[in-house]
């Protein structure tokens, strides 16, 4: 994974994906938006992702959902 690739902050991976920070925070804790910390035992560290990563989570998502949803994400990330 590249530099390019990585996203270091709450704000940076909402932006990624078209949403606001309480929704990525929300998918992250109970969807499994794949999300990580410098350290993982503190809620206060860090959090870093990667567009690689949060791209094979959608797509695994979008299979397991309706179709519609899919679009609805596709409209609003353009």
């Amino acid at each position: 994974m590249s530099a390019d690739d990585r996203l270091d902050s709450w704000k940076e991976i909402a932006a990624y994906l078209n949403r606001d920070i309480g929704t990525c925070i929300k998918w992250a804790k109970h969807y499994g938006l794949p999300v990580y910390r410098i350290d993982p035992h503190s809620t206060r560290s860090s959090v870093f992702s990667f567009k690689s990563k949060i791209d094979s989570w959608f797509k695994l998502r979008a299979s397991q959902t309706d179709p519609h949803t899919l679009k609805s994400f596709r409209e609003k990330k353009s």
